[in-house]
This record gives C-alpha cells, sequence and structure tokens, in this order.
C-alpha cells in the first residue's frame, strides 16, 4: 500500500516515472492492488501507449470490476484505437453503476456519436449534464448530435450555453494562471 501511495502522489505531481518504479514495486509485492493497475493505465494513456493502457485497465478490472476510474480509461483507450463497440460495452458498464461518473456518460455520448448513434449520444450527453450541470464539452456533444439528428433549434441552444460554458472556463483559466501558486504547494 505504501508504494502504491507513494506511485500515486509522484503521478499527482507529474513524475510519471517514478510513479511507474514505485507502481511496478507495488504490483510485485501485491499483484492484487487494482488501483495501482489503474494509475499505470492512465500513465501508458497519458504516453500514447494505448494497447498497454487497455491491458493494464482489463488487468485492474479483473480485480474490481466496478472501478469506474478503469473502465472510463478502458473506453477512452478502446475509442482512440478506433474499437468503438467495444469501447461503448465497457462505459454503458460505467454508467450503469451505483454512482456513475458525469465524464462516463460524456464518454458513452462521444463513443455512441463515433458510431452513429446520434439519439444514444444525445441522451448520454445529456446525462453527463445531470450529473454535471456545467459540463462544457458535453453541451458540445449535445449541440453536435442536435445537429446531426436534425434538430436545429435545439441545437442552437446547446452552442449557447456552450458557448457560455466555455467563455466561464476561458475566465477561470485566465484568473487562475494569474493568481500565485503558493496556495497548492506543488511546483
Amino acid at each position: 500500500l505504501s508504494y502504491a501511495l507513494l506511485g500515486s502522489a509522484y503521478y499527482n505531481t507529474g513524475q510519471s516515472e517514478e510513479a511507474t518504479k514505485h507502481l511496478r514495486r507495488c504490483l510485485e509485492l501485491n499483484p492484487k492492488q487494482a488501483d495501482a493497475f489503474e494509475i499505470l493505465a492512465r500513465i501508458a494513456y497519458e504516453k500514447g501507449e494505448l494497447d498497454e493502457s487497455v491491458q493494464l485497465c482489463q488487468e485492474a478490472l479483473k480485480l474490481s470490476p466496478m472501478n469506474v476510474e478503469a473502465l472510463n480509461q478502458l473506453g477512452r483507450a478502446l475509442m482512440d484505437l478506433g474499437r468503438t463497440e467495444d469501447s461503448i460495452k465497457a462505459l454503458e458498464q460505467a454508467v450503469r453503476l451505483k454512482r456513475p461518473t458525469s465524464e462516463s456518460h460524456y464518454l458513452l455520448g462521444q463513443a455512441n456519436l463515433q458510431s452513429g448513434n446520434y439519439r444514444e449520444a444525445r441522451e448520454n450527453f445529456l446525462g453527463a449534464t445531470r450529473l454535471l450541470p456545467d459540463h462544457t464539452q458535453a453541451y458540445f456533444g449535445l449541440y453536435t448530435a442536435a445537429m446531426r439528428l436534425g434538430e436545429t433549434e435545439a441545437a442552437a441552444q446547446y452552442r449557447e450555453q456552450f458557448l457560455k460554458l466555455e467563455a466561464v472556463d476561458r475566465q477561470t483559466l485566465t484568473d487562475r494562471s494569474a493568481r500565485d501558486d503558493t496556495l497548492t504547494g506543488l511546483p
């Protein structure tokens, strides 16, 4: 557990190589530490090692089948590999969990959009906004799905909401950049 926590801390501070070293050591000592596999899957994904990310997610899910982060990561990696139908299956599992995340709904919307399932995509994006009302990218997904469905009036409303949220996001980012980072403890 100490190696898993240390690996997680290194990952959270942007030190992927150190994180990988400690997470691998964790798995040598305890190959049943699902969280270690899940973090290694994120690292592999960020490096563009999509097949490795898929494999690590599958290992995590063998140990913890209801790990929403592993399901989301698996869905994301499969989508990027062009395996959209497999991605949809993984993400459908994620949204059926007791406490699905807005990210699960959003990613499932993206996968359905890729597959041309525009009605399903719209429902998934709406699910994301029910859980997180200011999910900027979900509104862009809603706009896209509505346009593909020929629902121009709804699309215009979703686009307007997207533009409002995007402006807020941009302002928040500008404010954060202007503020000293003395509050975080991170370099």
